[in-house]
């Protein structure tokens, strides 16, 4: 067992025992997202249910294999990520390709892709009010099963 596979049976370990703690959902930057997006992929592929009802991913480092060195792509995946996702993507992010793979590994019906046009940062004016909306647009298709 590789230490990243052991390092997600201790978090999975951990979650699993707290079930009422608030991991309603998830929002990761960059190298967040990577561990949020592998995390989500091992237990779909567990046949786990999810442990987040929505996540958000800003500048997304995409999903990461655990047996092998290399990014998850959506090629040789079958599962992918179920809950509404949100993916900010920046038009200049040296890592977009990244940003898009795991955009590619989520569910398509729920998923939403926002160009904020910038390189690898968190959207900001002018964009700020919509980008919010499509936050709240997110979460709102959680609670109601969207």
């Amino acid at each position: 067992m590789t230490p990243a596979a052991r390092a997600y049976d201790l978090l999975e370990q951990q979650i699993e025992q707290h079930p009422d703690a608030p991991f309603y959902g998830v929002l990761g930057f960059s190298e967040g997202c990577s561990v949020a997006s592998s995390l989500m992929l091992r237990r779909a592929t567990r046949g786990k249910a999810p442990i987040f009802n929505f996540a958000i991913f800003f500048c997304a480092i995409s999903a990461f294999q655990f047996d092998t060195p290399g990014a998850i792509l959506a090629d040789n995946c079958r599962k992918r990520i179920n809950v509404p996702t949100l993916h900010a993507v920046g038009a200049r992010d040296p890592a977009l390709l990244s940003s898009l793979a795991l955009y590619n590994l989520c569910n398509q019906d729920l998923a939403v892709l926002y160009d904020h046009g910038k390189g690898h940062t968190i959207p900001w004016v002018p964009t700020t009010e919509q980008f919010a909306n499509r936050i709240r647009e997110c979460i709102r298709r959680a609670q109601h099963g969207l």
